[in-house]
Protein backbone atom coordinates (compact mmCIF):
# COMPACT_ATOMS: atom_id res chain seq x y z
CA UNK A 1 0.00 0.00 0.00
CA UNK A 2 1.38 3.40 -0.96
CA UNK A 3 0.44 6.24 1.37
CA UNK A 4 1.25 9.92 1.19
CA UNK A 5 0.78 12.05 4.29
CA UNK A 6 0.30 15.76 3.82
CA UNK A 7 0.57 18.45 6.46
CA UNK A 8 1.17 22.18 6.32
CA UNK A 9 4.92 21.86 5.80
CA UNK A 10 5.65 18.14 5.84
CA UNK A 11 7.53 18.29 9.13
CA UNK A 12 5.04 16.94 11.65
CA UNK A 13 4.03 14.12 9.32
CA UNK A 14 7.68 13.09 8.98
CA UNK A 15 7.52 11.84 12.56
CA UNK A 16 4.36 9.83 11.79
CA UNK A 17 5.98 8.42 8.63
CA UNK A 18 9.02 7.23 10.61
CA UNK A 19 6.74 5.48 13.08
CA UNK A 20 4.70 3.93 10.24
CA UNK A 21 7.84 2.57 8.59
CA UNK A 22 8.98 1.08 11.92
CA UNK A 23 5.54 -0.47 12.44
CA UNK A 24 5.49 -1.90 8.91
CA UNK A 25 8.95 -3.39 9.35
CA UNK A 26 8.02 -4.93 12.73
CA UNK A 27 4.77 -6.40 11.35
CA UNK A 28 6.15 -7.38 7.93
CA UNK A 29 3.75 -5.10 6.03
CA UNK A 30 4.24 -3.96 2.45
CA UNK A 31 4.00 -0.22 3.03
CA UNK A 32 5.45 2.65 1.02
CA UNK A 33 4.84 5.90 2.85
CA UNK A 34 6.14 9.44 2.56
CA UNK A 35 5.39 12.90 3.90
CA UNK A 36 5.08 16.20 2.08
CA UNK A 37 3.67 19.66 2.57
CA UNK A 38 0.83 21.57 0.98
CA UNK A 39 3.24 23.33 -1.36
CA UNK A 40 4.57 20.12 -2.94
CA UNK A 41 2.03 17.32 -2.60
CA UNK A 42 0.81 16.84 -6.19
CA UNK A 43 3.75 14.87 -7.58
CA UNK A 44 4.30 12.53 -4.60
CA UNK A 45 0.57 11.93 -4.13
CA UNK A 46 -0.20 11.25 -7.79
CA UNK A 47 0.68 7.56 -7.47
CA UNK A 48 -0.59 6.99 -3.94
CA UNK A 49 -3.22 4.41 -3.10
CA UNK A 50 -4.43 6.75 -0.38
CA UNK A 51 -3.65 10.28 0.76
CA UNK A 52 -3.79 11.05 4.47
CA UNK A 53 -4.10 14.61 5.69
CA UNK A 54 -2.81 15.83 9.00
CA UNK A 55 -5.72 17.04 11.13
CA UNK A 56 -4.45 20.63 11.03
CA UNK A 57 -5.19 20.81 7.28
CA UNK A 58 -8.30 18.65 7.18
CA UNK A 59 -10.27 21.58 5.82
CA UNK A 60 -8.33 21.15 2.53
CA UNK A 61 -9.73 17.64 1.99
CA UNK A 62 -12.25 18.56 -0.70
CA UNK A 63 -9.81 20.74 -2.65
CA UNK A 64 -7.00 18.18 -2.57
CA UNK A 65 -9.37 15.34 -3.43
CA UNK A 66 -10.59 17.21 -6.51
CA UNK A 67 -7.03 17.93 -7.64
CA UNK A 68 -5.75 14.39 -7.16
CA UNK A 69 -8.87 12.37 -7.96
CA UNK A 70 -7.94 9.64 -5.51
CA UNK A 71 -8.98 8.42 -2.06
CA UNK A 72 -8.21 10.86 0.71
CA UNK A 73 -8.95 10.95 4.42
CA UNK A 74 -8.05 13.04 7.45
CA UNK A 75 -6.12 11.47 10.31
CA UNK A 76 -7.98 11.74 13.61
CA UNK A 77 -6.37 14.44 15.76
CA UNK A 78 -6.00 12.18 18.83
CA UNK A 79 -4.41 9.38 16.76
CA UNK A 80 -2.11 11.93 15.14
CA UNK A 81 -1.06 13.53 18.44
CA UNK A 82 -0.39 10.16 20.05
CA UNK A 83 1.11 8.61 16.90
CA UNK A 84 -1.37 5.75 17.19
CA UNK A 85 0.01 4.08 14.08
CA UNK A 86 -2.00 0.87 14.30
CA UNK A 87 -5.29 2.80 14.36
CA UNK A 88 -4.17 5.17 11.61
CA UNK A 89 -3.24 2.24 9.35
CA UNK A 90 -6.46 0.36 10.12
CA UNK A 91 -8.51 3.42 9.20
CA UNK A 92 -6.45 3.83 6.02
CA UNK A 93 -7.13 0.21 5.02
CA UNK A 94 -10.84 0.62 5.79
CA UNK A 95 -10.98 3.76 3.63
CA UNK A 96 -9.39 1.89 0.72
CA UNK A 97 -11.83 -1.01 1.04
CA UNK A 98 -14.77 1.40 1.05
CA UNK A 99 -13.41 3.40 -1.89
CA UNK A 100 -12.68 0.27 -3.92
CA UNK A 101 -16.15 -1.16 -3.26
CA UNK A 102 -17.71 2.02 -4.64
CA UNK A 103 -16.01 1.72 -8.03
CA UNK A 104 -18.09 0.36 -10.87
Amino acid sequence: MKLVLICAGGLSTSWIVRKMKDYAREHNLDLDVQACGLADYEDPASGADLVLLGPQIGYYQKEISQRLNRPITVIDSADYALANIETILKKAAETLVIQNSMRF
